[in-house]
């Protein structure tokens, strides 16, 4: 596959740190490559698979419209493989957006990609479809879902992941058991899926987040009564088990959030990390917490950011520090990461304008450094995708 240096924009930025309130305008440490394309980027996320970057996002093509597309880094974002759209023949991205993105797993060679299709469940949306690539991203076949319009008319807010013995593994929401509740399936060698049921019942449109690791698997969802994370774990070829909430704050509320959380692991440290959103009014905000793997009970929610602050993610790599990345709204609108060393997040630095609109940022980690991506609204109204590569902390 073609490998070209600027189809992005780079833009070098030069170092310095912010505190999560401060009044002046920071300067920033590392480089930022902005995506020009054709049409708005409505959808997009972000998968590392030892030194290689795959980004996947769905660009809104006048007269065309949606379309997935690819693009693979193999030097940790200083150069990037020409854009190709995954067209496998099956039905186009719909009802995507930030809070129900397009998702993205590699391992080596294979790429896996799952979107949301229109259909016939709540306000047009229908099925997942998923798409497979076995060379890197340069060509794409259709994989088989572990779930159809037989089980539920619609599938969303994916967490697609690759676990520690290379099995594709699937989290989603979905009406089977009469409400919105939370499926988990995993791929055999040979493409069939096992599906569990992991909750009956949660929230009914936040994103969920998977994790594998030496220690267990963890997958974050959020609830319904209360609407507060809770995290589901399974050891072993054990069944899912939900095992608590993660920040017990007690938010009561008739309605969707569109806001889930993040994870990632110290293995180091054998350190469990969390970010999770609130609106209770006595904990508005977006929360750090962490706890070691052989224990139960989560850390005292600690507020990262300001009040603003809202979506978020956690990407970690073994060997190296765990990189949170947030937005917030309001005075300090802007994305912003941090280092977590230790058992709490550095001093955040600020990687966006306020005047770009910039959310939903992801995180991915090579040994190059911390990647962190979002959308945002440029001088001409249309909207992109930039990332940003911070330098491991010394």
């Amino acid at each position: 596959m073609a490998m070209v240096s600027r189809p992005l924009l780079a833009v070098l930025l030069s170092a310095s740190l912010l505190s999560a309130c401060g009044d002046r305008e920071p300067e920033r440490t590392g480089e930022s490559y902005r995506y020009s394309g054709e049409g708005d980027v409505l959808s997009l996320a972000i998968a590392s698979s030892d030194d290689t970057l795959h980004l996947v996002w769905v660009e809104d093509i006048y007269e065309t419209g949606p379309i997935a597309r690819h693009s693979r880094s193999d030097d940790g974002g200083a150069s990037w493989s020409t854009p190709t759209n995954i067209d496998t023949g099956q039905p186009p991205p719909d009802r995507v957006h930030r809070s129900n993105d397009i998702r993205v797993a590699a391992s080596g060679d294979a790429v896996y990609v799952v979107w949301q299709t229109r259909g016939e469940g709540w306000g047009g949306s229908g099925p997942m479809v998923l798409a497979r690539s076995p060379d890197g991203g340069g060509t794409w076949q259709a994989m088989a879902p572990p779930a159809t319009t037989e089980d539920s008319p619609s599938h969303g807010f994916f967490a697609l992941t690759v676990d520690l013995d290379e099995r594709v593994n699937l989290a989603w929401l979905d009406n089977r058991h009469g409400q919105q509740g939370l499926l988990h399936a995993t791929a055999s060698g040979d493409g069939a899926w096992t599906v569990k049921t992991v909750a009956e019942t949660t929230c009914e449109c936040c994103w969920n987040s998977l994790l594998h690791t030496t220690h267990g698997n963890y997958l974050l969802f959020r609830g319904k009564q209360p609407r507060d994370m809770g995290l589901a774990e399974r050891r072993n070829a054990e069944d899912w088990q939900v095992t608590g909430r993660v920040g017990t704050f007690d938010w009561q509320v008739d309605g969707c959030p569109h806001v889930g959380g993040g994870l990632a692991m110290d293995t180091e440290a054998a350190r469990l990390h969390a970010l999770v959103w609130t609106a209770h009014e006595d904990h508005l905000g977006l929360h750090h917490l962490h706890r070691r793997t052989n224990a139960a009970a989560w850390s005292e929610p600690r507020r990262i950011g300001s009040r603003d602050a809202r979506n978020a993610d956690l990407a970690s790599l073994p060997g190296h520090a765990v990189l949170a990345a947030w937005d917030q709204t309001g005075a300090d609108a802007a994305i912003f990461a941090a280092w977590v060393r230790g058992d709490r997040p550095g001093s955040p630095q600020r990687l966006s304008n306020a005047d770009h609109r910039a959310s939903h940022p992801q995180a991915a980690l090579t040994r190059r450094g911390g990647h962190v991506i979002w959308t945002e609204r440029g001088e001409d109204g249309m909207h992109t995708w930039r990332m940003h590569t911070l330098p491991f902390p010394d």
